[in-house]
């Protein structure tokens, strides 16, 4: 890691590149932000009605353009995707007789039937 990382914002070089706040806002003319945007708020609503967990995460890959010239160009691809774990509401679970062929039904097949 250089020493950039500890560096205030406001202090650093220009040469220390894009910050990770740029480079979200600038990737894929601002769809990866706007995505990312659009499933943090969709994750925080679910998580106030459900009171379940959720996520957001937003993963960057980074490769070199050319192998073979990357020593001399320095130049990169940067692709970017974002994933959302969304909290679903729990459902009640519902009680049922099974029998031997599978089937199930409400009533206990081992019960005597009053109409006998």
């Amino acid at each position: 890691m250089s020493d950039d990382t500890t560096t205030p914002a406001k202090t650093r070089s220009k040469t220390a590149g894009m910050e990770l706040g740029a480079v979200l806002l600038a990737q894929d003319k601002g769809r990866v932000h706007d995505d990312g945007t659009d499933r943090f708020r969709e994750v925080v609503a679910a998580v106030a009605s459900t009171g379940g967990k959720g996520k957001v995460v937003v993963t960057f890959e980074v490769e070199p353009l050319d192998p073979d010239t990357f020593a001399d160009t320095g130049a990169v691809s940067v692709s970017a995707k974002v994933e959302s774990t969304i909290p679903r509401p729990k459902r009640a679970a519902s009680f049922y007789f099974a029998n031997r062929a599978g089937h199930l039904t409400r009533e206990d097949p081992q019960s005597a039937d009053p109409r006998d």
